[in-house]
């Protein structure tokens, strides 16, 4: 808008300098100077009045007045005003705010922009839309707004007045309780999500859900509760509570509640007391594990934690963390209202009897009972197996699995071996010990006994002793020997069969006569005949001679026996011995019968002959 401030000089007066001043309402909008015009860039509806304007010269010896000239200005549009629908807003509503205004009807078609602001926070930036709308109203969204109305072109604007709109709660922030503490492993665990409904203004079913560090552990539902009957280690951890309305427009998160689950007893390890393990072993299984003791000093310890109220995109915004102790506790107290100086987290716990089971395979052993411990007196290979071991608490609340111990009990080895050489083959005299070897080891609670079959004929009965001796071997210890080892417990195992051939030194003796027949008064010569079979043996051995059982030679190298000459005493029944130096091998010839015949009769009959009896070599 210009206003100009016209006058005629004199045209004896066309040069002289000129001065001008305006006027609205009687109050001066533009001071003395050489313009005739004053202008407003962008004229408001307070620039309406009654416009004058002044001249003067400029030594101000004459001044004059305009007539005053009065000038409207017309609105483009009303001021704003903005409007909230509905009215009051409810936690959950959808809040719709409207800048209203009217334009003048000869700016119709001209284009408006708006924008709203909340604590002079801009909210919505301008736009053509008069609306601004919160599809779910939260309490946060409470506060003072206002709008303006803007013309693009030229940068005109209006604003509204500040409106102060409350969101009324639907309900407070919830608050999670532990309505039952648990202590240790087993414990009943309770927990509440506590929150206040606005009666006043609905009457909306709530849900409730329930978390463990941010894990879902009871979704939505109707229930403000969460119970663990029987917690566990794994159930320690920061827990909160969300609560919704059933459509889900209003939803508000708990504090966080740390809870500690205390360890009633280790994990169970399966141990066996022997490794390896041999068949007929016996083999016992232990399940071990340690129950903490009683600490009666320190208390449970509760984190709680207040988080700003936000909505489901922002639930984990500036936590802050705050520390709360509860006095020595009882399950079942409330301990919501119970707070003392920080103290040390501890457990109070009670002497606690353990219930133990075993398995192989899955399949169960020993069902629980108090032992620890599970026996096999004898183990076999088809004992062989994964084995475990469970240890629970007599409710069953605490269960706890061992790791596998995979046993493979191998089979047990008897093997019979003749000591200290290498060959299988024994010579006559040899001394032979036999041992009868196995891969069970006998122990405090197995004892082992042995016996010794030769041909599968007991040679010696069952005892502690591993070895079976001779002395001397003879001829008739030849054979296919075994042997046994039977456990305490009844079960007999037998070697292979090991052959021992005993070789002769020398043949069994035969006696024989020099002479077909001896007369009275002949030289008689007896030969002690033998056959040397080892020559390995270098001695030589050694001849005796008998008649009638009686010695006639003593033991010496000399195979022969000379009767010169022989009489008739000297009839009878001879045999002889051969023995080897030290007489660790001695062998009898059978007896033969010698007959000495007189001589020749005064008649002139012949003379008798003698009869030699020569039994079957035995």
């Amino acid at each position: 808008m210009t206003l100009t401030c016209d006058t005629a000089r004199h045209p004896a007066r066309a040069s002289t300098e000129l001065q001008f001043a305006f006027y609205r309402d009687g109050r001066n909008v533009q001071k003395f100077r050489a313009s005739p015009t004053y202008s407003v860039v962008s004229a408001q509806l307070e620039h309406s009045g009654s416009y004058s304007c002044d001249v003067r010269t400029g030594s101000g010896s004459v001044w004059k007045r305009s007539d005053v000239l009065p000038i409207q200005i017309q609105a483009l549009f009303e001021t704003p005003q903005i409007k909230s629908n509905p009215s009051p807003v409810t936690e959950g509503d959808e809040m719709t705010l409207t800048c209203d205004t009217t334009r003048h009807p000869l700016t119709d078609t001209m284009e408006l922009e708006f924008t709203f602001n909340n604590h002079n926070r801009a909210t919505q930036v301008f736009s053509t839309s008069p609306t601004y709308s919160v599809p779910s109203a939260q309490v946060k969204h409470s506060g003072v707004y206002n709008c303006e109305v803007r013309v693009p072109s030229s940068g005109y604007w209006k604003s509204s007045d500040e409106v102060y709109i409350p969101i009324a709660a639907l309900f407070d922030t919830p608050k999670i309780r532990n309505s039952w503490i648990p202590r240790v492993e087993g414990d009943k665990m309770v927990l509440v999500c506590s929150t206040t409904r606005n009666h006043a203004i609905s009457t909306t079913e709530l849900q409730f859900a329930f978390y463990r560090d941010r894990q879902v552990v009871q979704d939505f539902s109707a229930s403000a509760t969460y119970s663990i009957p029987a917690a566990l280690l794994v159930h320690s951890g920061y827990y909160t509570c969300d609560v919704r309305t059933t459509s889900g427009s209003v939803r508000k998160k708990s504090n966080k509640l740390y809870i500690q689950i205390h360890v009633l007893f280790t994990t169970p390890v399966i141990r066996n007391n022997r490794s390896p393990v041999i068949e007929g072993d016996e083999m016992t299984l232990t399940c071990d594990t340690t129950c903490y003791p009683a600490v009666s000093t320190t208390t449970p310890e509760f984190i709680w934690v207040s988080a700003e109220q936000s909505d489901s995109q922002n639930y984990y915004e500036d936590d802050t963390y705050s520390t709360l102790s509860v006095q020595p506790v009882r399950s079942g107290d409330d301990v919501s209202d119970v707070v003392t100086p920080s103290g040390s987290v501890g457990v109070i716990m009670d002497t606690t009897d353990l219930e133990f089971a075993f398995y192989r395979d899955g399949q169960v052993l020993q069902d629980f009972s108090a032992s620890a411990t599970y026996s096999v007196p004898a183990a076999q290979p088809v004992h062989s197996g994964n084995y475990t071991c469970e240890g629970r608490t007599p409710s069953g609340s605490v269960r706890k699995e061992s790791n596998e111990l995979s046993i493979q009990v191998e089979a047990l080895h008897v093997s019979l071996q003749r000591r200290n050489s290498l060959y299988y083959d024994v010579t006559e005299s040899d001394e032979m010990t036999l041992t009868c070897h196995t891969n069970l080891s006998a122990s405090a609670t197995i004892y082992l006994e042995f016996a010794f079959h030769r041909d599968w004929n007991c040679e010696q009965n069952f005892s502690a002793s591993a070895t079976y001796r001779v002395a001397a071997a003879q001829l008739w210890h030849s054979g296919n020997y075994t042997c046994d080892v039977r456990m305490s417990g009844g079960s007999v195992w037998r070697s292979d069969v090991l052959s021992i051939q005993v070789e002769g030194i020398f043949s069994t003796p035969q006696i024989r006569n020099s002479r077909s027949s001896v007369t009275e008064g002949d030289n008689m010569t007896l030969t002690c005949d033998t056959r040397r079979y080892c020559v390995m043996v270098a001695a030589g051995p050694e001849f005796a001679f008998y008649r009638d059982g009686q010695i006639v030679q003593d033991f010496s190298a000399s195979d022969t026996y000379s009767v010169p000459p022989a009489q008739l005493e000297d009839s009878g029944y001879y045999s002889c011995d051969v023995r080897m130096p030290r007489d660790s091998v001695r062998k009898k010839s059978d007896n033969v019968y010698i007959q000495i015949e007189g001589s020749t009769s005064e008649n002139g009959s012949s003379p008798a002959t003698h009869e030699v009896v020569a039994p079957p070599e035995s």
